[in-house]
């Protein structure tokens, strides 16, 4: 089937219960992607930055972004991915606060991660 408005006409595979663009209309041209693909890296890595900056405290350095991820990965891997965010907020709390009583940002989140790491390898199999 060919859309009567589509410029130029759309053809549209029927399938099951719905309509879809065929492959051979859907396909994009390699250097649309790497664009899209250049412009979603781009998007993503300057997220934080930007987020940042509108909260008005300091930038993550790529050492601290790093340690977030591997965190957030070892607990969502580890417990339910649903912990994840949940665990970079905890960290970010204890880091605040040991940085508070003298100790190194860099020791404290190194601490965090390793706190997340082992409570998560200790987490009962009922709750995984």
């Amino acid at each position: 089937m060919v859309t009567a408005r589509g410029r130029p006409p759309t053809r549209i595979s029927s399938g099951s219960s719905a309509a879809r663009l065929s492959w051979r209309t859907a396909r994009v041209s390699s250097a649309i992607r790497v664009t899209r693909r250049e412009d979603v890296i781009a998007i993503a890595t300057s997220f934080p930055d930007r987020y940042a900056d509108a909260l008005g405290g300091p930038r993550l350095s790529d050492g601290q972004v790093d340690a977030l991820l591997d965190l957030a990965r070892n607990v969502a891997h580890g417990t339910e991915r649903r912990f994840a965010p949940l665990s970079t907020y905890l960290a970010g709390r204890y880091v605040a606060e040991r940085v508070a009583a003298g100790v190194p940002e860099a020791d404290a989140l190194a601490e965090a991660a390793a706190l997340a790491e082992r409570s998560a390898r200790d987490c009962p199999p009922s709750v995984v």
